[in-house]
């Protein structure tokens, strides 16, 4: 009995003594700067705003309209990728 207890306390050994496998860190995709700019234009066009007052901040990845109104890059996106109607009439 008290050689099974040694068996199975090294195994735990040897098993608890692995290395930490690393995990691979996962890039950064960039985003190009013409999709900033439909994405800008999409967002003057859709909001009635002039171009200008919509505003893209690559650090904290979000627009901004009227330096007020705070829109995070990924919500747009979402938005513009379901606007069907505004892709028929402004692009193309």
């Amino acid at each position: 009995m008290k050689i099974a207890i040694v068996a199975v306390l090294g195994v735990y050994a040897t098993i608890g003594c692995e290395k930490e496998k690393s995990i691979a860190p996962v890039p950064e995709v960039k985003i190009e700067d013409a999709t900033i700019a439909k994405l800008t234009k999409f967002l003057s066009i859709s909001l009635y705003t002039p171009i200008d007052q919509v505003v893209y901040y690559a650090k904290e990845k979000e627009f901004v309209i009227y330096g007020k109104n705070h829109l995070s890059l990924e919500s747009v996106q979402e938005t513009y990728n379901k606007a069907n109607e505004y892709k028929l009439n402004y692009e193309n």
